[in-house]
């Protein structure tokens, strides 16, 4: 067996522009760091109050919305971003299992989510392959 090809390569990088959102300011300085370290430019707001409008003034290629939030959780959040931009993508961050977002809604709208707590390269990751993602169901390279 070749244990080498097991052995994942380094975290994938990127230079698109990602909105995050959490209640969490350590946890957000965190992510902030760690996705522009890796390439990303980054708007860190801290609910999704804050999230609805920064996607309202300028568009992104990803919402990274914590599930649960002050003033606006991530799923209302989320519902009125996609009110003004029907073409945003989205990545949910999760530390409340089920209560927070529902398994049945999560499948329904075929929402990607990061169960906290997450490793780095986990989130560069899950990152890395919504925006991906997003650009094959775009038909786009």
């Amino acid at each position: 067996m070749d244990v080498g090809s097991k052995v994942p390569g380094a975290a994938p990088r990127g230079n698109e522009h990602i909105l995050v959102a959490d209640d969490q300011a350590n946890l957000l300085v965190l992510m902030e760091r760690l996705l522009v370290r890796a390439g990303y430019t980054v708007t860190a707001v801290a609910n999704g109050a804050e999230a609805v409008a920064a996607a309202a003034r300028e568009p992104f290629d990803l919402h990274i919305l914590d599930a649960m939030m002050p003033e606006l959780g991530g799923r209302e959040a989320r519902e009125r971003i996609r009110e003004k931009r029907a073409d945003a993508r989205f990545l949910f961050l999760s530390g409340y299992g089920g209560d927070a977002l529902p398994e049945a809604y999560v499948k329904a709208q075929g929402i990607e989510l990061v169960a906290k707590p997450f490793d780095p390269d986990t989130l560069l990751r899950a990152v890395r392959a919504r925006l991906d993602a997003g650009r094959d169901e775009k038909g786009t390279a």
